[in-house]
C-alpha cells in the first residue's frame, strides 16, 4: 500500500479553479503565469482544508446540499487531506474557496459534526487537524500573535482562552495541550524571543544586561527591569538582587561586561580580512557563502558558522553551512532548534556575544524589543494654560504628553482640598486624614489661633 506522503501533491489555484497534480505540474504553472496571476492564489489543498494561512474568499452561488452529496463532498475531502482528519473547521476553510459548504450544512443535515463523521464510516476523533499541518514557525508565530494581542508574554490560561474563543473559526488558534504535543512552551516561548530566566546563570543575567545597554544607552537598569519584566522580556528586580546583592551592583557588573565585550568587536573591515583569509587557507568553504552579495550578509553567514562550532562540533559541516545560509535570524534560531534541540536561542546570543559578533547575526530591530520610554524633561510646552513638562517618547515612534508631578505645599485646614478635620487633643490639634494626603504630595496643617 502506498504511504500517503508517497503521493503526489495536489494544488488548486482558488482564482481560476484549476487543479494541479505533482511538483512538475506546479512548477510548470509557476513559470507560465501571464502577467496579473499571482502565484500566491495557488495553494496545496492540504493547506487548503488543515492548514493555518489566510485564504481569499471566492464569491460562489449559495446552493443546497442533499444528505448524499454532502457525504460524497466529505468523502472526496477526506481523500485529498488523509491521514489528517476532518472538522468543522476543515469545512469552512474549504468554503471560503468554494470546495465545500460551511459546517452548518453538515449540522444541519446529521445534528453533529461526530454523527456526519460516523455516518461517513470515519471514526470521530479530537479536533486536531487543523494544527497536524504546522511548523514549528508557525507555532512560534503564533505565540508572537498572542504576545501582540495580551501586550506581554501570554501565559498557559490566556492560550487556552484564545483556543476556546477561536473554536469555530476559520483561523482556529492551538490549545497549550496541543501546543506541548509539538513543544514545551518554554520552548516555544524562547523562540518567540522571550528568555527562559529561571535557566538563567549569573553570565546569563549579565549577557542579559549588555544587550539592554545596547538597546537603551546608559538608561537606569532599575526602571528598565520594572518595565520589561512584566512583559516577560527580562528577570524581575528581586531575582537580580538576589544574585548580586542590589540592581546597583548589577549594574556595575553589567557595565564591566559591557565595556569588555565591546572590545571584542572588530571593524567590519577586519572581519571581512578575516574571512578572505580562513577562505584561502580552506578553513571556511565557498559553500558558505554561496549566494551571498553584500558584505553583512557574507559576515552575518561567517558568524553564525564559528558560533556553531563553537557550540555544535559535533554537527557535519553540511548541517552547519545550510543554517549558517539561513539569512533570517529567526529561521536561523528554529532551524538550530530543529537540528539540535538543546541549543536555545538564549545560548546562541551568549557564544556571539562572546564571540563580538552579536551584531553580524542579530539585527537592531531584535534589539530594539527591549528599548523602554525615555522621559525627557522639556520647558515652555502647553496644553491650552497647561504646562507639561515632562514627555515620554515611546519605541513605536509615539509621544506622550503628561503633566508635572504636583509640588508639595502646606495646605492650610480650612481649605477644601486638605479634607482635614482638626481636633483639640490632650491640647494639642491634629488632622485626620494626614497619612492620606501626605501620599499626595500635601500635608494638612492645624492653625493654632
Amino acid at each position: 500500500m502506498a504511504r500517503y506522503e508517497d503521493e503526489p501533491p495536489i494544488y488548486l489555484n482558488v482564482k481560476s479553479n484549476s487543479w494541479l497534480v505533482g511538483e512538475g505540474a506546479y512548477t510548470a504553472q509557476l513559470e507560465m503565469l501571464e502577467p496579473g496571476e499571482n502565484p500566491d492564489d495557488i495553494y496545496n489543498i492540504r493547506e487548503i482544508f488543515v492548514g493555518n494561512s489566510p485564504l481569499p474568499k471566492i464569491e460562489k452561488r449559495v446552493r443546497t446540499f442533499s444528505t448524499e452529496k454532502l457525504l460524497e463532498i466529505g468523502s472526496n475531502v477526506l481523500d485529498l487531506i488523509k491521514p489528517y482528519s476532518l472538522s468543522p473547521q476543515s469545512m469552512n476553510r474549504g468554503s471560503l474557496v468554494g470546495l465545500t459548504p460551511t459546517d452548518q450544512a453538515f449540522l444541519n443535515h446529521f445534528g453533529s459534526f461526530p454523527a456526519f463523521l460516523e455516518e461517513l464510516g470515519e471514526e470521530p476523533r479530537a479536533r486536531r487537524g487543523a494544527f497536524d499541518y504546522w511548523t514549528l514557525a508557525d507555532h512560534v508565530q503564533d505565540i508572537k500573535e498572542a504576545a501582540q494581542e495580551a501586550g506581554r508574554k501570554p501565559n498557559v490560561r490566556y492560550l487556552s482562552d484564545r483556543a476556546k474563543a477561536s473554536v469555530g473559526t476559520d483561523r482556529p488558534k492551538p490549545h497549550p495541550a496541543i501546543i506541548r504535543g509539538r513543544m514545551a512552551l518554554s520552548e516555544l516561548y524562547e523562540l518567540a524571543g522571550f528568555p527562559k530566566i529561571a535557566d538563567f546563570s549569573r553570565d546569563d543575567y549579565k549577557y542579559w544586561g549588555v544587550l539592554y545597554r545596547m538597546a537603551n544607552g546608559d538608561a537606569a537598569l532599575s526602571s528598565g527591569l520594572k518595565y520589561l519584566s512584566p512583559k516577560g522580556l527580562g528577570p524581575s528586580t528581586r531575582s537580580v538582587a538576589n544574585y548580586f546583592g542590589s540592581i546597583l551592583n548589577f549594574q556595575a557588573e553589567v557595565a564591566d561586561e559591557y565595556e569588555k565585550l565591546r572590545s571584542l568587536i572588530k571593524p567590519e573591515h577586519i572581519k571581512l580580512a578575516l574571512l578572505e583569509k580562513d577562505m584561502a587557507e580552506g578553513r571556511v568553504s565557498p559553500e558558505l557563502l554561496g549566494g551571498a552579495k553584500t558584505g553583512p550578509q557574507k559576515l552575518a553567514r561567517y558568524a553564525r558558522s564559528q558560533v556553531l562550532r563553537q557550540l555544535a562540533s559535533e554537527l557535519e559541516l553540511s548541517d552547519i553551512y545550510r543554517l549558517s545560509a539561513l539569512d533570517d535570524v529567526e529561521d536561523f534560531m528554529i532551524g538550530v532548534k530543529e537540528t539540535k534541540r538543546e541549543l536555545s536561542p538564549w545560548k546562541l546570543q551568549g557564544q556571539a556575544l562572546r564571540m563580538g559578533v552579536y551584531s553580524d547575526i542579530w539585527p537592531e530591530s531584535y534589539i530594539d524589543r527591549l528599548k523602554v520610554p525615555v522621559v525627557k524633561r522639556e520647558t515652555g510646552q502647553t496644553i491650552g494654560r497647561t504646562v507639561v513638562l515632562r514627555t515620554i517618547n515611546l519605541p513605536d515612534g509615539r509621544v506622550l504628553k503628561i503633566l508635572p508631578p504636583a509640588e508639595k505645599k502646606r495646605t492650610d485646614v480650612g481649605s477644601k482640598r486638605a479634607k482635614a478635620v482638626v481636633k483639640r487633643v490632650n491640647g494639642e490639634h491634629k488632622a485626620n486624614g494626614s497619612k492620606k494626603w501626605k501620599s499626595r504630595g500635601l500635608r494638612p496643617v492645624a492653625r493654632t489661633s
